[in-house]
């Protein structure tokens, strides 16, 4: 049913379209009758399937608005759609009326090709990607009667496709020993035992970076239901919501991350908070909040509510796993040593250190060109070579699966006993291996991690408070 929306000094003008979810939106209108009267007639048109009485004037840009305004979706998504229409479409094709644009073949198909000049693939797929999805929404309504961005999925050369899509694939994956030593060189860097438990977390569970920062303190236990995620928002909020494409699963955690789950739960500080909402949430709609203090990890710098992606990834994910700070960007430096007998000499850096221009010694990288997603991309490798079924896989990594194989594949409590029992085989392997290294770890939680496993007692002895250490970046 049409209606009309009071915006401050007029009008929005709201109908419904076959096929749509939501309303679309026109505003602009001076009085509520003005606005009603055209989202009815707009409604009208639009099941009888004739064509818009405003379509023939209609720019791109007015085109573009309304439906943007019509949107709804996640957070991340809403901003990208927000960036592209705003940096891309109409600066190239706001002022364009739609009928025009609706024989402009020729012309998107060589801004498209511009766009992949200047972009990566990827990045250039999804410019001309929201292009299409505008103009296909804007056929719907009958404000155009063909989509000029649609292409032809049989025309183009076969060679450099694939050729781009190996490019694409991601290759950058560590073992459980790699996975290891980055946590235990991020803890280092960081001062804190925290860190090892989030890489540790990351790498053994599968997780995404904002279903890790979103972990609350009931996830340490042998099940847990994975259901939320912090989104971080450019604006410094963070958004409580549901995973990535509703990837909501239940994970099974062997015992000794239940053990390191649980260590964090006992000692992580968050940032005291008054009143029943994390103020890294303000301004946002009650959905989007949580409750102060329920998350397992806090902040690296004092009064952060929550892990920052962009410093945690510069300043010790990078160092830890590619041996350099801020890695693959022109501030990159080398990790370097006072002492390369002693690979935890790390010399500080940071604002007003003078870098040394020939270091006695650096950090070798552990997994070089790594990102802090490999870690999950490592654990489907893990899950492959422990022998997993995939129906187990896709489960634990939230992955969905359409096929007809696959509707008829279900996931058994044995499954999930084996794999779990296989995880911390691999996991008492790896303390063997970094044992037998015979060099004494800095990180507090690592070093009693290594003691208890030589004298063969699994636990984390709760209720021992352990020092912090000192923070060399």
């Amino acid at each position: 049913m049409p209606y009309a929306e009071k915006l401050v000094r007029s009008w929005r003008a709201c109908w419904y379209i076959p096929g749509r979810k939501n309303a679309v939106k026109k505003s602009g209108f001076p009085t509520k009758k003005a606005a009603e009267d055209y989202a009815e007639e707009q409604e009208v048109d639009a099941r009888r399937g004739r064509p818009r009485t405003d379509s023939h004037q209609l720019t791109f840009r007015e085109w573009v608005m309304e439906w943007h305004s019509g949107l709804d979706l996640e957070p991340a998504s809403m901003r990208s759609y927000t960036s592209i229409i705003q940096n891309h479409l109409i600066p190239q094709w706001g002022s364009w009326k739609m009928k025009d644009l609706e024989v402009a073949d020729q012309a998107i198909s060589v801004w498209k090709q511009g766009l992949h000049s200047e972009y990566l693939y990827s990045t250039a797929n999804g410019i001309s990607g929201k292009l299409y999805t505008a103009l296909a929404d804007a056929m719907d309504q009958g404000i155009i009667h063909r989509n000029p961005a649609s292409t032809n999925r049989r025309r183009g050369k076969i060679a450099p496709k694939r050729k781009r899509k190996q490019e694409a694939r991601y290759e950058h994956i560590t073992d459980p020993l790699g996975a290891f030593f980055i946590a235990e060189r991020v803890a280092y860097l960081s001062g804190r035992d925290d860190e090892f438990v989030l890489v540790m977390a990351i790498f053994w569970l599968g997780l995404r970076w904002g279903e890790t920062t979103g972990l609350t303190r009931e996830s340490a236990n042998t099940t847990f239901r994975l259901g939320r995620q912090l989104y971080e928002h450019p604006g410094k909020r963070w958004y409580w919501k549901e995973p990535k494409a509703g990837s909501e699963r239940d994970l099974d955690v062997p015992p000794f991350l239940v053990d390191l789950l649980d260590y964090q739960a006992r000692h992580v500080r968050h940032p005291e908070a008054t009143g029943p909402w994390c103020p890294c949430g303000n301004e946002l709609e009650e959905r989007y909040r949580h409750e102060p203090g329920i998350t397992l990890f806090a902040g690296i710098d004092e009064g952060d509510f929550h892990q920052k992606a962009s410093p945690f990834r510069h300043q010790y994910f990078y160092p830890a796993a590619r041996g350099e700070f801020y890695g693959g960007t022109s501030q990159a430096a080398p990790v370097a040593l006072a002492n390369p007998e002693d690979p935890w000499s790390v010399l500080p850096t940071g604002k007003g250190i003078k870098r040394p221009s020939e270091p006695k010694g650096t950090w070798d990288p552990i997994c070089a060109d790594m990102t802090v997603h490999g870690l999950r991309h490592s654990h489907r490798a893990l899950l492959e070579e422990v022998g997993t079924p995939k129906v187990l896989m896709d489960d634990r990594m939230g992955h969905a699966d359409p096929s007809n194989s696959a509707r008829y594949s279900h996931v058994v409590p044995s499954m999930r006993r084996e794999l779990v029992a296989r995880l911390q085989e691999r996991w008492s392997e790896t303390l063997d291996a970094r044992i037998t290294m015979n060099l004494e770890s800095p990180v507090p939680l690592v070093k009693r991690l290594l003691e208890t496993h030589s004298r063969s007692t699994p636990d984390l002895a709760p209720g021992v408070d352990e020092p912090r250490g000192t923070r060399v970046a």
